[in-house]
């Protein structure tokens, strides 16, 4: 049976990263979603799910959410947790694949209000009945051509550049893998077209300082005056040694050298804004 895809929050990385892949998906946008949730629209969400063509595997994507750890503790949990756990009761009701999105970093014992709103969600997941039908993609850290999000680590690093004002970090020792969207995606297509239905780790075994990642960055704008390390403190649960490894169902891609690669992207994007 063909497979329709439906992307819940098609502005995202990983949202627009589908529609661009996939270009017969069915994306819904943010509001909509909120909309779902409203008092005026009470039954909004079971209607969609009930209009959507039932010849075809439907595989329902919960790409929506809220990354801001500084963000309230109600508010993501209603973001991360609350509403997609209506949604995936309901759509597992009605036997439709979920696909959900997660960090690779939540098994370390990092907590703010992100991580705790995750874990909250995939708890209450695991504690249903999913039928096999529920998958969890475990992310590392994600970029594309696009200005990344200003409260993130490279976000951070792009609005230093293009503002020319100094860029605070902690010692810089902490191991990230650094994956284009795009490349992800053609992944998880590939392992949910193999009927993966455990937990996917999107991992290419090669990850990064993120002093290195800092460094080059800066080295490569000759801005590296602005680079200032050591300014904040190290948070002792986060990864410095583990080395994940990468799964036989990612062999369908090579992944793009991050270094490269970012600096190609902050370059036009910087040319963009007519700062370099």
């Amino acid at each position: 049976m063909e497979i329709l895809r439906v992307i819940l929050g098609s502005t995202g990385l990983i949202g627009s990263a589908w529609k661009r892949f996939h270009t017969s998906s069915v994306a819904v946008e943010r509001s909509v979603i909120e909309d779902w949730f409203s008092n005026e629209s009470k039954d909004s969400l079971a209607k969609f799910l009930d209009s959507l063509p039932n010849d075809r595997e439907i595989e329902i994507h919960f790409c929506f959410g809220n990354t801001n750890s500084v963000q309230s503790l109600n508010l993501l949990m209603q973001v991360n947790c609350e509403w997609p756990l209506v949604i995936a009761k309901q759509a597992l009701m009605r036997n439709f694949r979920i696909v959900t999105y997660g960090s690779a970093l939540e098994i370390f014992g990092i907590r703010n209000n992100y991580f705790d709103s995750k874990r909250a969600f995939a708890a209450e997941l695991a504690a249903l009945e999913t039928k096999n039908l529920w998958t969890n993609v475990n992310l590392h850290t994600l970029y594309s051509d696009s200005s990344p999000h200003p409260h993130m680590f490279l976000g951070q690093i792009y609005s230093s550049l293009r503002d020319k004002t100094q860029f605070h970090m902690s010692s810089g020792m902490q191991l990230r893998e650094f994956h284009y969207v795009d490349d992800d995606v053609a992944i998880i297509d590939n392992a949910l077209r193999l009927k993966y239905t455990q937990n996917l780790e999107i991992s290419h075994g090669k990850p990064l300082k993120l002093i290195q990642v800092a460094e080059h960055l800066f080295d490569s704008f000759a801005l590296s005056e602005l680079l200032k390390r050591n300014n904040h403190l190290d948070n002792p649960n986060d990864n410095y040694s583990r080395i994940f490894t990468a799964k036989p169902y990612q062999n369908t891609i090579i992944h793009r050298n991050p270094l490269t690669s970012l600096q190609s992207i902050f370059a036009k994007l910087l040319k963009q804004e007519k700062v370099v």
